[in-house]
């Protein structure tokens, strides 16, 4: 084998490797539920975060205004 020459990869091993990332990945989030309670928190979090600062825009537009 010269070192231009690369040995093909097997498309089925390349699939096979890849579901088990998946399966891996999927098994670790039953087992754990914390990591999605988290995710949605973070979410939850920056949603109010913007809806203060909308809130304190629109005091200090109305205020401007009187």
């Amino acid at each position: 084998m010269t070192p231009d020459t690369k040995p093909k990869k097997d498309p089925s091993k390349e699939f096979e490797k890849t579901v088990q990332k998946k399966v891996i990945r999927h098994q670790k989030g039953k087992r754990d539920p914390s990591r999605v309670l988290f995710g949605m928190g973070m979410f939850g979090l920056v949603g109010w975060t913007i809806a203060i600062y909308t809130i304190q825009i629109g005091r200090a537009s109305c205020r401007e205004r009187v």
